[in-house]
């Protein structure tokens, strides 16, 4: 007997052993064991091809699965018949190699073996990543489920690219590698597109697995898709070898984090420390302005109300619990803004808080600004420039941001990035954003206070993590007040929305708008505002303090409290979620607004400061009159609620699919939109 065989042999006797010790079976998955007639709908004969070794997991029947183990180690003694057969095939495939394809089936993009088991055994041996097969898909009858739905997306790429090799754990997987080849999946690819990827998925999967990455619990199609969201401008074949696995090396703790079920850390308080330092709530409310206070005896909702954010003057001494040391210079911070501050409201809310942090923090932090970051070439030279004049904190202000912000990330270890995003599952990236679900709960309930027609318009902007929540508690404070209203849902971000059109064209005449001015311009349609005989009034606004966010932040490198934060794992991406209990986001309302509209939104808000009360505690309804949560349930989870896709009962309208976006706003549905692409 071969002493190839023996050692075949002994791999599978140790791998049997590992699966009784765990409770598994140790041997061959058997098709016909595992599905009936009922599961089929269906069969194609594709004919012969090379299918991916990695993916022939059983045998059709269960006639041969016990002379197997799990990975197709012969189990039988080597004095038997069985033994000499695989012998002779091994023989066989050193001399000249097998010639004839196998048989095999294959069933939800894994295959079972009707015809050629060991000469399977033996390439598995041999360590070859392919073999040739005559393959018969059988087609699933049900198609509810993840791993069915995961299954109908391969089947739409195979049929644009017939490639077995590509084999993803999560939806939308495949329509977003398309993407980075610059092709969607709506048609086949030309046979020297489908060569590229081909070799680009066997060269990526060898280098990826001689960096250990069999040892992680996902595939080397996910990890490349990890890889590509960072490297994808450059041809990945053409890349030496020793490169892809230093990058490789760059991006193990997020090929890490891909793995984990729970990947994200929100983090919805600042530590006590940084709080008492950034100064206490009964300080912000006397720092702030009249303009920019939630209710109670004056305070319009000025336009300028924004760019007079909250102050707080404490002392440096108190701010900072050590001085910088002699020669060591202020704390240098970054902010890039994807718009310019002529022209973005965005930009210019952000720019408040950055001017706030350099006035309160002056000498001990030194900031910079660049405006039109709108590209990934632009965010990259702009965070290069930053770092090169001692940067070592970097603020990119839209989630559109994140893909180079990430790159740069890798390339700077040294460096303290930020994401002006929430929920995305990167472990070198931080993100933040406020809860500004609790100020649209506040301005549902003030808006259904002074409509008399039972209804409200609502402007969405983005169908991204936590904008489904605004809707949402902007809906059920509408229905606290007027439990007959209706909420007339408009995208303006929607390819020829003419959303105000839209509303009024329903009768819609309270609504809520953008939530910032813009900018050099006297349009007073933002907020909640009411329309009489063509002209915007305004009722009231969300005011966001950035400048206050930025400073607990930046609080937290200076005491060194950075890293306290709570995590369940050692490896787990960290999202800054503050609300108003930490002085981020408030309201401000018009005082010719009824006493009792400002005595309400007042008692609101306090139940949101004291964590007592909120939109999201209780029964729950969705569109259709579901049930989310039954009565008496607590308030959803910071995860539940950041990651809703799923419209409030009383909401008129629906979620956009990707495709009916502007361009620009496609793209962040790319990286952090609750919607599929």
């Amino acid at each position: 007997m071969s002493e190839a065989y023996r050692r075949a042999h002994r791999l599978g006797e140790r791998d049997r052993h590992e699966a009784v010790a765990a409770s598994h079976s140790p041997y061959l998955h058997a098709l016909d064991e595992m599905i009936s007639a009922s599961d089929v709908s269906g069969r194609e004969a594709l004919g012969i091809m090379e299918v991916p070794l990695d993916l022939v997991v059983g045998t059709k029947t269960n006639a041969r699965r016990n002379a197997f183990s799990r990975n197709f180690m012969p189990l039988l003694d080597d004095n038997t018949e069985f033994a000499s057969k695989w012998s002779r095939l091994y023989s066989i495939q050193v001399s000249e190699g097998f010639r004839d394809p196998v048989k095999v089936f294959e069933f939800m993009h894994r295959f079972y073996v009707q015809e050629g088991n060991k000469r399977v055994s033996v390439l598995k041996y041999v360590d070859s990543p392919t073999i040739q097969a005559d393959v018969i898909r059988l087609l699933p009858s049900h198609w509810d489920g993840s791993e069915s739905r995961l299954y109908g997306e391969f089947l739409e790429f195979w049929r644009a690219v017939p490639v077995y090799d590509v084999d993803f754990t999560r939806e939308g997987s495949y329509r977003r590698l398309a993407a980075y080849y610059g092709r969607d999946l709506s048609q086949p690819w030309d046979e020297a597109a489908v060569d590229r990827l081909r070799a680009d998925c066997q060269y990526f999967t060898t280098v990826y697995r001689q960096q250990g990455g069999s040892h992680l619990d996902i595939t080397p199609a996910d990890a490349l898709l990890v890889y590509l969201s960072i490297y994808g401008e450059e041809p990945l074949i053409s890349t030496p070898a020793q490169l892809l696995s230093q990058r490789i090396g760059k991006i193990w703790s997020e090929l890490v984090l891909s793995t984990e079920d729970d990947k994200v850390a929100v983090v919805d308080e600042p530590t006590p420390a940084d709080a008492r330092a950034a100064g206490t709530a009964e300080e912000r409310a006397e720092a702030t302005p009249p303009a920019a206070r939630p209710s109670g005896g004056g305070g319009a909702p000025d336009p300028q109300a924004q760019d007079q954010a909250p102050r707080v003057t404490i002392g440096p001494l108190a701010l900072f619990p050590r001085r910088p040391r002699a020669g060591e210079g202020p704390l240098r911070v970054a902010f890039l803004y994807r718009g310019t501050l002529a022209s973005s409201r965005w930009a210019v809310a952000h720019e408040v808080g950055r001017q706030e942090l350099q006035r309160d923090y002056a000498p001990y932090v030194a900031t910079s600004k660049y405006e039109g970051c709108d590209t990934d070439e632009r965010v990259l030279s702009a965070i290069a420039d930053a770092v090169s004049a001692g940067a070592r904190v970097v603020f990119t202000t839209s989630p559109t941001q994140m893909d180079a912000t990430l790159k740069a990330s890798l390339e700077h270890p040294e460096v303290c990035f930020l994401n002006c995003s929430l929920n995305l599952p990167h472990q070198s990236v931080r993100s933040y954003r406020a809860r500004t679900y609790e100020a649209k709960f506040l301005l549902g309930a003030l808006a259904a206070s002074v409509a008399d027609n039972h209804k409200v318009g609502y402007r969405a902007a983005y169908p991204i993590y936590g904008s489904i929540a605004d809707i949402n508690a902007f809906a059920i404070g509408v229905a606290l007040v007027d439990p007959k209203a209706e909420v007339h849902l408009k995208w303006a971000t929607r390819e020829g929305s003419d959303w105000r059109r839209e509303l009024a064209d329903e009768g819609v005449t309270v609504l809520s708008g953008a939530d910032y001015a813009r900018p050099l311009s006297d349009d007073n349609k933002y907020g909640l505002y009411r329309m009489c005989d063509g002209v915007a009034q305004n009722l009231a606004l969300p005011i966001m303090n950035w400048g206050r966010y930025y400073e607990l932040i930046v609080q937290s490198l200076l005491q060194g409290t950075w890293e306290d934060v709570p995590k369940t794992s050692e490896v787990q991406a960290v999202s800054y979620w503050y609300g108003m209990s930490a002085g981020v986001i408030d309201v401000a309302i018009s005082p010719d607004m009824p006493y009792y509209s400002r005595k309400m939104v007042e008692v609101l808000r306090n139940g949101i400061v004291t964590g007592t009360s909120g939109p999201f505690y209780g029964e729950m309804r969705r569109q259709g009159g579901e049930v989310i949560k039954g009565p008496g349930s607590p308030c959803l989870s910071s995860e539940e609620i950041v990651q809703m896709d799923w419209l409030n009962d009383n909401v008129v309208g629906s979620l956009p699919r990707a495709d009916e976006l502007t361009p620009s706003a496609r793209e962040a549905v790319r990286v952090s939109g609750v919607i599929g692409q």
